[in-house]
């Protein structure tokens, strides 16, 4: 975007700051930030990485990844009470307050603020909704991976900017406020968390015990699993199943508009497949890459790799090839029901067998060789459909709780978003904030 439509954008939308308190004033960012560069002779100093859900955090709290003092030398230094801003992603709130002397990547701006201000109102002020919009289109870049919001243009910024005591009082109430909603947000976090273990609990239980009450056990063969119900059977997949085929070794060229959809691993999730924005091949590929086995519907695919261990059965009417790192088995369904599979792939028995497995520092990936030869329980082919009919009900009762949930969640994000944007452009009246506490996360 030019200067002239920069400015022509300004005009036509000064309403976006909304009305503010008479004694507020607006002042551009250049009159209250100034851009600090300095550089890192050494290298020696702790390296801050940015996150949008945390803020500036030590690199070493968000990754394992070491970084040696040569490596940063020419960072940038950042001192306690600087903002930093990420310039790729200004426009997606990604901005941090340094609690902390220490580096920040070459690519980050680093933002000193004067003495006269209170650098943690801006930080608020930064990401609402209001000034993500302005600093989205005052970057320049084509397509949003290459927009940076440069300083020049951050600096021109026109901000809302009230008395310093009344930003402090502001940043005091926020962060009160911010805090009861954070912790019921962690709260509803773990409630998740415990759904998902109920939910593999319930998985495990079934596919090594069965449904059925007080019934007959006897010793397993396999030293990790104690009992199984009498007339069930242990057997490798491979034995329960027509056909067990591993994806090419290769990327299938793509196609805006194609023939068929190629699955990722990314595209399964807890036993579902997405295919929204999946990659598109033409006719050529599709058969080209399935000249070993067609996907068809009801085939069960499984990830071998980032993540090991994600399942989903193919649905009607789609054409796929698969990605990388992935599998497709298509069962024998007189002995073994693709639903059943499907389930027992997540439960505690099959994820011992990855961990067993595995080849790398963690569960990083099981070999193609490995799979044919999971050992699966394998009750009688009409208990195994009596176990998913008791599992698909299960489910469904714990995702309408987990949706439930979820809904609770987005709800809380949007009243944080809300109320931090009216408490930084004086919508609120900050004398009253005992009872607006009370009444935000009611």
């Amino acid at each position: 975007m030019n200067n002239s439509s920069i400015e022509d954008f300004e005009e036509s939308q000064m309403e976006w700051m909304g009305s503010t308190p008479s004694e507020w004033e607006i002042k551009d960012a250049r009159f209250l930030f100034r851009e600090v560069d300095e550089r890192s002779d050494n290298g020696d100093g702790e390296l801050l990485s940015l996150s949008k859900q945390h803020g500036l955090l030590p690199h070493d709290e968000l990754t394992d990844e070491q970084h040696r003092a040569e490596d940063l030398e020419g960072y940038k230094k950042c001192d306690v009470g600087d903002i930093v801003m990420n310039k790729m992603q200004a426009w997606n709130g990604r901005f941090g307050l340094a609690d902390q002397e220490g580096l920040v990547s070459p690519d980050y701006t680093v933002l000193r603020p004067s003495s006269r201000i209170s650098a943690k109102y801006f930080l608020y002020l930064f990401t609402t909704p209001r000034y993500i919009n302005q600093f989205y289109w005052r970057s320049r870049g084509i397509g949003e991976a290459y927009l940076r919001l440069h300083t020049p243009f951050f600096n021109d910024v026109p901000l809302i900017c009230p008395p310093i005591d009344t930003q402090r009082k502001i940043v005091e109430h926020i962060d009160r406020v911010v805090n009861k909603i954070e912790r019921l947000e962690e709260d509803l976090e773990d409630f998740s968390d415990l759904l998902q273990e109920k939910w593999i609990s319930e998985v495990s239980y079934a596919v090594t015990k069965g449904i059925k009450p007080d019934r007959q056990m006897n010793l397993s063969e396999l030293g990790w699993l104690d009992q199984v119900p009498q007339q069930w059977e242990i057997k490798p997949l491979k034995f329960c199943s027509d056909r067990i085929v591993d994806a090419l070794n290769d990327t299938a060229p793509t196609t805006t508009d194609g023939y068929g959809w190629m699955i990722r691993t990314t595209q399964i999730k807890d036993a579902t497949l997405n295919l929204e924005g999946a990659d598109m091949v033409d006719e050529k590929t599709f058969y080209e890459w399935n000249r070993r086995a067609t996907p068809e519907a009801g085939d069960v695919v499984f990830t071998r790799e980032a993540p090991v261990g994600e399942a989903c059965i193919i649905p009607e009417n789609k054409d796929v090839i698969l990605g990388q790192r992935m599998m497709l088995i298509k069962t024998d369904d007189s002995v073994l029901s693709n639903k059943y599979l499907l389930y027992w792939f997540y439960s505690k028995m099959a994820e011992y067998q990855y961990e067993l497995n595995s080849h790398g520092s963690t569960v990083s990936h099981i070999r193609v060789k490995t799979v044919p030869n999971f050992k699966i329980t394998l009750p009688p082919r009409q208990e195994q459909g009596e176990i998913v009919e008791y599992l698909d009900k299960k489910r469904s009762k714990i995702k309408s709780l987990d949706d439930k949930v979820s809904n609770i969640r987005e709800r809380l994000k949007e009243r944080k978003t809300s109320f931090i944007d009216k408490a930084v452009t004086g919508q609120i009246d900050i004398t009253e904030a005992q009872s607006l506490e009370t009444e935000t996360i009611s």
